[in-house]
């Protein structure tokens, strides 16, 4: 087994640790995660749960789509759950055009 050169090893793990890839921005332009307090803060100006942002997400998709096999592989969620979203979608927009404009 051919052995590594110790330097090159270390000062790859060097360069990787001084330009991590977010190190340019600014604290505002960081990623945000799950954890993040301005996330939440975002949700709770609108008056959402991010599983209702999500699941609405979803059913837009299956609106433009109706193929719960492309819900699937796009989303991640089970069978079973893609194709209610697909029937929801089916149904969903007569339901919309019963309604009485305001």
């Amino acid at each position: 087994m051919p052995r590594q050169n110790p330097s090159r090893t270390s000062s790859l793990r060097q360069g990787v640790r001084r330009t991590p890839f977010f190190s340019g921005l600014t604290a505002s332009q960081q990623p945000l995660t799950i954890g993040d307090p301005r996330l939440w803060a975002a949700f709770d100006q609108i008056g959402l749960l991010p599983r209702q942002v999500w699941a609405d997400r979803i059913l837009d998709e299956a609106r433009e789509t109706t193929d719960p096999v492309h819900l699937v592989r796009l989303f991640g969620i089970d069978e079973k759950t893609a194709i209610r979203y697909a029937q929801s979608a089916r149904v969903l927009p007569d339901e919309v055009a019963e309604q009485p404009s305001q």
